[in-house]
This record gives C-alpha cells, sequence and structure tokens, in this order.
C-alpha cells in the first residue's frame, strides 16, 4: 500500500499511550478546554484577481486554516491546487483534516484553488498543433496550448505575491495539479525552481510533446546537483486501455528512474501506482498521500509518557523548521492537551510541567499561563503556582475562573 512507508513507527506500550492522549485530547477539544483556538473553523472564500500577464480576470478559491482568525499573529504554509473548479474542495477538505489538533500529520495551511479558464493553454509547456503533432498522439487536437511559461510567470508575479501581502504566509510553497496539471506542476519545477518548494504531480501527462519534460529534467539538471524539494508522483490504470493512452504509465515510471539517477542533493520524490484506481479517480489517493509524503515526518515523534520531555519535542520541531526552512513551534492546543494527560498520572506529573513550560515560552497566553499554574499548584511549588495564575490573569482580566485560582493562591484556606 502507498501508505505503509508514510506512517512513523510507534512500540505497542506508545500505542496504547498514545490512545488515552487522544481520548483526554478529544475530551479537552470537545468541552472548548484549548483555549488558544476557541471557536476555530476553516473558511472559504472567492476572489478575481485581474492579471496583466494573461490579459485577463482569474478567478480564485482560498480556504483559511482554522486558527487564522482566531490567532492573529500566526503565519502559515500556502498549497496552490490548479483545475481549482474539479480539485479545491477535495484537497481543501483533506488540508483541514490532516492538520486538526487531534490529527497533527500537517500544519495548518491556507489552500488556493486556481479555477481553469483555458486548460489547454495554461497548463501545458508547448504547442501541439496540426503542423506539430505529438507522435504519440498524432490524431488529438489541443487549441491553444503551450501557454504554461506565461501561466508560471502569473502565478510568480501576480498571484503568489498577492497571496503573500494580503495574507499572513510562511515561506513554504505547494503546488499540486492532475494530468495536464501534474504537467504544469512539474514544468514550474523546471522553469521557476525556487517558486514551490514541494510538488503533487497525479497522473501527469508526461507523455505530452514526445515526453518533453523527461527530455527537459535530463537537460538541465547535472547529476549531483542541488535541488532541495519534494516532489510526489503517481499514476493509475490508464495503460490497461493501451489503446487510448499508450505508454502514460512507462513515460512517468521513465522520469521517476531520471530522478533517482540523477542523485540531486537535497531532492526528495516518490513515485506511487495505484493498480486499482483510474485516471478520474486518482487524485482522491493522490492528494492524501502526496501530503503524507510531504509531511511524513511532521507528527513522528514518540509519544510514549518516557519520552514527554520538552527536550525531545523542542528537536523534533527545531529539525522540522530546518527541512520545511522556516520557525516552527510545537502547537499550543496539543501540547497543552498532552500536558493535561500527563498531569492525570503522578508519575508524569514533571514532564506535564515541562510541557506547560515550553507551551508559556513559545505561546505565551492565558490558557498557557493556566495550565502551567495548575501543574505547579499540583506538585506543590506554590510561589510558581501563584505567578502562572497572575500571569494568565494580566492576559485575561475578566476571566473568573482564573481570578478565583489566583484568589485561593492568596487564601489557601478552605471555606465552609
Amino acid at each position: 500500500m502507498a501508505q505503509d512507508h508514510l506512517l512513523p513507527n510507534r512500540s505497542p506500550e506508545s500505542f496504547f499511550t498514545l490512545k488515552g492522549f487522544l481520548c483526554i485530547l478529544t475530551l479537552f477539544l470537545a468541552h472548548g478546554y484549548l483555549q488558544a483556538r476557541p471557536n476555530g473553523i476553516s473558511k472559504k472564500d472567492r476572489f478575481l484577481i485581474h492579471s496583466e500577464i494573461l490579459g485577463e480576470e482569474r478567478d480564485i478559491l482560498i480556504q483559511y486554516p482554522r486558527s487564522y482568525f482566531v490567532t492573529p499573529k500566526d503565519r502559515f504554509p500556502t498549497l496552490y491546487v490548479l483545475d481549482g473548479e474539479n480539485h479545491f474542495d477535495l484537497v481543501a477538505g483533506i488540508v483541514d483534516y490532516l492538520s486538526r489538533d487531534i490529527v497533527n500529520a500537517m500544519p495548518e495551511t491556507i489552500v488556493i484553488g486556481i479555477i481553469s479558464k483555458d486548460r489547454n493553454r495554461d497548463l501545458t509547456p508547448t504547442p501541439i498543433t496540426p503542423k506539430n503533432p505529438d507522435p504519440l498522439y498524432p490524431n488529438r487536437r489541443y487549441p491553444n496550448s503551450g501557454g504554461n511559461e506565461r501561466f508560471i510567470q502569473f502565478l510568480r508575479d501576480e498571484l503568489v505575491p498577492h497571496i503573500d501581502t494580503q495574507h499572513r504566509t510562511q515561506p513554504f510553497r505547494i503546488l499540486s495539479g492532475h494530468s495536464l496539471g501534474g504537467v504544469a506542476a512539474i514544468n514550474s519545477l523546471l522553469t521557476q525552481p525556487d517558486l514551490f518548494q514541494a510538488y503533487i504531480a497525479a497522473s501527469p501527462s508526461l507523455w505530452w510533446d514526445d515526453q518533453y519534460l523527461l527530455k527537459q529534467f535530463d537537460v538541465r539538471f547535472e547529476k549531483g546537483s542541488h535541488l532541495k524539494k519534494l516532489l510526489y508522483l503517481s499514476v493509475g490504470n490508464e495503460e490497461q486501455n493501451a489503446s487510448r493512452t499508450p505508454n502514460f504509465h512507462s513515460v512517468i515510471q521513465s522520469f521517476s528512474e531520471l530522478c533517482a539517477e540523477k542523485s540531486l542533493i537535497g531532492f526528495e520524490h516518490t513515485f506511487v501506482r495505484y493498480s486499482e484506481e483510474g485516471h478520474m479517480t486518482i487524485p482522491v489517493k493522490a492528494y492524501y498521500d502526496g501530503l503524507r509524503f510531504i509531511y511524513q515526518p511532521w507528527g513522528s515523534f514518540d509519544t510514549s509518557d518516557k519520552n514527554a520531555r520538552a527536550a525531545i519535542i523542542t528537536k523534533h520541531y527545531a529539525d522540522l523548521s530546518d527541512r520545511y526552512g522556516y520557525n516552527i513551534l510545537p502547537p499550543a492546543p496539543f501540547f497543552n492537551a498532552w500536558g493535561h494527560y500527563l498531569l492525570s498520572r503522578p508519575e508524569t506529573l514533571e514532564n506535564a510541567i515541562e510541557l506547560f513550560e515550553m507551551n508559556a515560552n513559545n505561546h505565551p497566553s492565558s490558557a498557557a499561563f493556566a495550565s502551567l499554574g495548575d501543574a505547579y499548584a499540583q506538585s506543590g511549588e506554590t510561589d510558581k503556582a501563584r505567578s502562572s495564575y497572575q500571569r494568565a490573569l494580566d492576559l485575561t482580566p475578566n476571566d473568573e475562573s482564573i481570578r478565583s485560582k489566583v484568589a485561593a493562591m492568596e487564601d489557601p484556606t478552605p471555606r465552609q
């Protein structure tokens, strides 16, 4: 199965610990105890952008992450989806699920869907005309084809700058596409490699123009050169209808083999074949698995109680920061819930305190300091508990539950 290599290894002991922790996390989410993201829900919108390069208005879809309007200082990576009219809702749903606190398989991400206006023009790198037919499909016609260079220029000079200036983004971008969209994604990697950091190409039509992209890849990248990018390639069972799509699979496989032969430094790619999926059903699996490939190490830290230590977790997120090229902090709600789970067990009280201290340092919110105060109070460190509760109250002066905890620290005598 394509997913086998994407799942972190966990011991039986840590699995059962994880089950218990997820139960606690579910309760905290359900009852609103994770105050860092109250009422968070993904939001979709739609806007027009005028393109001087293309000479037209372009229709753009966007999905904001659950915490976008709740944590106004946070910034987010972006995922651009070609053929947005067909694939935006699918990809946006996958991202929304995988990035939820209880799943924690990828970061919250801004998803941008680009609605097609002329697929032949925008998504193909060279023209195929009656005078210049494709040798594999000589009778097929693709009017207006060959405009992908201008379309990528539109992305580089107009759409991406607009998204980055109008929204809170991180410098990590993914481009995803299917069929001709997969061709456009790979052509972007070849012609503008600094624009995106990762690519998902689902059944890309690499047969295009006598395997044009395969030849270009061979020319553009010397063996052993640097290319810090992530590429997920996939193909369905298109070869079963060989009369319509001869060599569809073999060309993609040849491209994958060429990627491996180049031994590019920093370049990671995988090639997955979905033998039970046709050309139009493969995106459902490929987009999910592609995101799991790109974010394979995201939630792969050891979840056993003994390794729930701030130093281990901080190193994991430092490694993620190095991999994805921007500063990534441990998410507050996830580790706040884990801390409360550890707090419920006396033998892991010290670990809970470490997680709460880490959260308060990384995300100095009222919820973080209130949780830290609870941990200090349980460990008998009264002065630290009082100070933490006061910090929480300073941040949310109208929170009566925290005010009562501060008062209890000032007057610990039980009331009759």
